[in-house]
């Protein structure tokens, strides 16, 4: 038997080059090109903790009424609420109003479902915490809906609500909240 040294490996076609490396030498960005010519021409910007101005999609403005508040109107009142889609289309998607109940109040049934009369409502979901309304889509013209609420038991110390609009497909992002409460002035 001869000893014959192994055959050389073929010649490598496409070569690896390095269009950028960081100081400890790790590649950041490289591109594959034929043997025996130069990469193809590449630039690239890297920036650091600059996000997208965030701008609200929607404008949202939530107010109990009446403004005074006296026994009668501390255990029922109205929550009304004005909202229009301020985004870069003429009109958005599905658009969801999530109200949270102030903290001892409910939403009287007969009023809530009374907002299905109303433009662009789809649905509506409520329970003793919360109330939903669908909306098919808007577009930049104030929409008002209103409902009402009623004490179910006293609480001290009476927090703000918040509610919330957002875009049914898209609802991390597009989103914008107010919060309302009820004053107790006595």
């Amino acid at each position: 038997m001869l000893d014959r040294p192994a055959p050389p490996p073929p010649e490598p076609v496409l070569k690896r080059h390095r269009l950028g490396g960081g100081a400890d030498g790790s590649l950041l960005h490289g591109c594959w090109a034929p043997l025996g010519t130069r990469p193809p021409p590449a630039q690239s910007t890297l920036r650091y903790n600059q996000h997208p101005e965030k701008r609200d999609t929607f404008a949202l403005d939530v107010e109990t009424l009446p403004k005074e508040c006296n026994r009668t109107t501390k255990k029922y009142f109205d929550i009304h609420l004005q909202v229009s889609y301020t985004g870069e289309r003429e009109r958005s998607n599905m658009v969801l109003i999530e109200v949270e109940m102030l903290s001892g109040h409910i939403p009287v049934k007969k009023s809530v479902k009374r907002l299905l009369e109303k433009p662009l409502v789809k649905k509506v979901e409520f329970d003793p915490d919360k109330v939903i309304i669908y909306l098919d889509e808007l577009d930049n013209t104030e929409q008002c809906y209103t409902f009402s609420a009623e004490q179910e038991f006293e609480v001290k110390d009476l927090k703000s609500g918040v509610a919330k609009v957002y875009d049914y497909y898209n609802p991390g992002q597009d989103y914008s909240h107010d919060h309302y409460s009820h004053l107790q002035l006595f």
